[in-house]
């Protein structure tokens, strides 16, 4: 994929002094307290996602008035706010091009891009667009090893709903899904180290994801990207999952409304028994986990 030159991830737009200053803080604290764990690697997964969780509170700050901000779980208050998610100008996107069944390529303003498309019915839409806002808000971070997305640029609203749009990295191959891989693969499969570590991988996103408050709700291999400088080889693509498909995620808040996917076997097999049909339960974290078992069973075979 082509891309204007720019850094990559891209700045994020939002008060960066004391948000820096809490977040070093909380990881501070979180590392320390990990020191009693012999591996190191413990603590530092911790503190990166109590970091991430400092962040997601102070991002979600909507108003300016200290009676409405939330609070961290020590019950220090915390009261940065961030500016609003960026709404882009649909007109602006071109070339596009379908990666996966949900996630297209495309450029915007000449920078290649990634985009998702998040349906809604008209009805829906006013109700929903808050969500949107707050995914936009979460996803705007540069990618690090716990919690690998792409960085998301913003949002355009259509008339059939709203489309996510994410920054790509400059200089890469125009990125395969795992799913593909997986499927097309010839010869022998990667060694089971490195295939390990792409499954700690996915399964540290998803983490991270559950522990700032959120659902997936569409956790499968056509969904997990793989990205690699273009002169790199194949295998390496391996090293390098960036999770996807946010289309139906939300909050955790049992009065969050749950948005009900379309039945489709290819996607209903990653799907807990209790997620399925008209009458399936609330979905929860656990049935994201069981999608997530159905990923590592494929990384693994």
């Amino acid at each position: 994929m082509s891309a204007a030159a720019g850094p990559w991830p891209p700045t994020r737009h939002v008060s960066a002094g004391t948000l820096i200053e809490k977040q070093l803080h909380c990881g501070i604290i979180t590392r320390e307290n990990c020191q009693v764990h012999r591996h190191a690697g413990v603590g530092n997964g911790l503190a990166a996602s109590a970091g991430l969780k400092a962040q997601h509170i102070l991002l979600m700050s909507h108003s300016g008035d200290a009676q409405h901000q939330p609070h961290s779980d020590d019950g220090t208050s915390l009261t940065l706010t961030a500016e609003l998610p960026s709404v882009l100008d649909p007109s602006q996107l071109s070339c596009i091009h379908m990666i996966t069944s949900t996630i297209r390529s495309a450029l915007y303003k000449g920078d290649s891009v990634l985009i998702e498309e998040k349906r809604v019915q008209s009805r829906m839409k006013s109700k929903l667009k808050p969500r949107v806002e707050a995914l936009v808000r979460l996803l705007s971070q540069p990618p690090t090893p716990s919690f690998q997305t792409f960085p998301c640029l913003g949002y355009t609203e259509e008339q059939g709903g709203f489309r996510l749009v994410f920054s790509f990295p400059p200089g890469t191959d125009k990125p395969p899904s795992l799913l593909s891989v997986l499927s097309k693969s010839s010869g022998p499969l990667p060694d089971v180290g490195m295939r390990l570590r792409l499954a700690a991988q996915v399964c540290q996103t998803l983490l991270n994801f559950h522990i700032v408050g959120w659902l997936h709700k569409d956790m499968r291999s056509e969904n997990i990207l793989l990205v690699s400088p273009a002169s790199s080889p194949p295998i390496d693509r391996l090293t390098r999952p960036y999770l996807c498909g946010f289309s139906f995620a939300r909050q955790g808040s049992p009065t969050e409304i749950s948005e009900q996917p379309s039945e489709d076997l290819s996607r209903d097999i990653y799907r807990h028994p209790k997620a399925l049909g008209e009458t399936s339960d609330s979905f929860k974290r656990y049935i994201d986990i069981y999608s997530l078992g159905c990923v590592l069973i494929e990384i693994v075979e």
